[in-house]
């Protein structure tokens, strides 16, 4: 027992220690990861000016709360030391650890607000526009208007506090908004259709012709003909179509870092003009291309979504309607007091069967058999009992007869037997096993013990018959025993 209790506390122990391993694992790559979108940030999305583009870090705090469900908050606080070491060339170190407090205070402000409109991932098209509203528009604002203060007050900008929180809000909003959802969709193993078709070679051609058209027009400056990235739009949007959310994200991010690097480094990808003003068009594209991109990714998904669970009800029903069909064309068939086969159904199976054994000239009997004295039953002991009696034969039909046979109730206490590959031996000799089960049967019903018998007649197939023919004939046969005493078999 001692021993067991010392196990099962090592056991806790290393349980303990590896999952604070995986925690520690956790909060260095967060703060790895972060260091190093800061340090990129600020090399290529960011101008001479200090205008960001586009501002990656805070992605990746909002992805660690998203993806932990809030949970190891902390960790968040670590990162304080990455924004100091990324910003220390630029920033003094108390300046960098008020601006990292103000990301925190950012990411935190956007994680309750998705929390509260019950955003965890964005695979929906409301999804990610409550992911909009939260962190672009809202979270992004309020840390441009903290940012601003600080760069206004501790850092000494000539620029005006609306100007700074503008920069700060578009270059956050723009960071959230393309980082985000492909940090979530790689966590969340976002998959790329795998069939691609002949027009996805020709999107993909005519995207490239639009990149080596836009740098033609910026080689040779024909101003009046500029071509803008605007044109890379049409092919964005055909992926979106085409691919699943991950692809499209990852399409989103590569084109929105590539325009903000060339923007960036003094590149006229929307002009001749000052370089605020290429870096606000850039911006506002990468805004446009993003939420265009990504919102119509999701909504082809949710469309495809619904077809498919559309097509999915219509299969449903569908079966269930056959179902529902195959039960009524059973109970259309079936009699229900015996479960055997009614009058028109098997006038319908024993005329197929007729046919086949006329065209192959293979034997085929008919055998009729009636309940004897039924009448006296019915008067003596009711309806009830009498309703047993033929519920009894029924099943000794059912249970006594070939897979290949058929019964049913012909009418009354009358029932017909369809017997293929049935010569007169057989036929007689099933005929009799029949009467002979019956004739042994002790029916309980009501407070009664009843013995019954039955009579049979049978008939074989003959060359030119059909089934009323033969039916007839077996008719005439019954006939006969029920003359000549009951409970016998007689051959038409």
């Amino acid at each position: 027992m001692d021993k067991d209790k010392t196990v099962a506390i090592d056991s806790g122990v290393n349980n303990r220690l590896n999952g604070f391993l995986r925690l520690g694992l956790r909060a260095l790559s967060l703060v790895i990861a972060y260091y190093l979108a800061a340090r990129f940030s600020m090399a290529f999305t960011t101008s001479p000016d200090g205008v960001a583009v586009i501002w990656l870090p805070n992605a990746f705090l909002l992805v660690a709360l998203l993806l932990n469900r809030g949970r190891h908050a902390w960790m968040l606080l670590l990162t304080v030391f990455a924004e100091v070491a990324a910003d220390i060339p630029v920033f003094r170190w108390y300046e960098a650890a008020i601006i990292s407090g103000v990301n925190i205070t950012e990411v935190f402000i956007t994680y309750g607000l998705l929390r509260c409109l019950g955003v965890l991932r964005l695979e929906r098209l409301e999804s990610q526009v409550r992911f909009l509203v939260a962190g672009p528009l809202i979270g992004a604002f309020i840390g441009g208007l903290l940012g601003a203060v600080v760069i206004k007050y501790f850092h000494g900008a000539e620029e005006s506090y609306l100007s700074i929180a503008r920069v700060w809000w578009f270059g956050d909003a723009l960071g959230l908004l393309v980082t985000t959802p492909l940090l979530l969709s790689i966590f969340h193993h976002g998959k790329v259709r795998s069939l691609v078709v002949r027009r996805d070679y020709l999107a993909g051609y005519l995207a490239l012709i639009a990149v080596l058209a836009i740098y033609v027009s910026l080689i040779v400056i024909y101003k009046d003909v500029l071509l803008t990235p605007a044109i890379l739009l049409p092919p964005m949007l055909y992926a979106a179509h085409r691919l699943k959310l991950g692809f499209a994200t990852v399409s989103v991010a590569l084109t929105s870092l590539t325009l903000a690097i060339l923007v960036t480094a003094g590149v006229p990808l929307f002009g001749d003009a000052r370089l605020i003003v290429g870096i606000l068009h850039a911006q506002e594209f990468i805004f446009i291309m993003s939420i265009m991109s990504l919102g119509f990714a999701v909504l082809m998904a949710e469309i495809e979504q619904h077809k498919y669970q559309l097509e999915q009800r219509v299969a449903d029903r569908t079966r269930e309607l056959a179902q529902l069909n195959q039960q009524l064309t059973l109970m259309a068939q079936t009699d229900a007091l015996t479960g055997l086969l009614n009058r028109r159904a098997i006038f319908e199976l024993a005329t197929q069967d007729v046919d086949r054994c006329l065209r192959y000239g293979r034997p085929l009997a008919i055998l009729m058999l009636d309940v004897d004295m039924f009448k006296l039953v019915n008067d003596q002991y009711g309806h009830q009992v009498g309703d047993v009696v033929l519920a009894r034969v029924g099943r000794v039909l059912q249970e006594s007869l070939r897979t290949s046979d058929k019964s049913a109730r012909y009418g009354g206490e009358e029932f017909i037997v369809v017997a293929p590959e049935a010569n007169e031996a057989t036929a007689s000799e099933l005929a009799e096993r029949l009467r002979e089960i019956v004739a042994g049967q002790t029916i309980q019903a009501e407070g009664y013990e009843i013995k019954i018998t039955v009579s049979i007649g049978f008939s074989l197939l003959r060359q030119g018959d059909d089934f009323a023919q033969l039916t007839k004939r077996a008719d005439e046969a019954l006939y006969l025993a029920k003359r000549y005493g009951r409970n016998r078999v007689e051959k038409a």
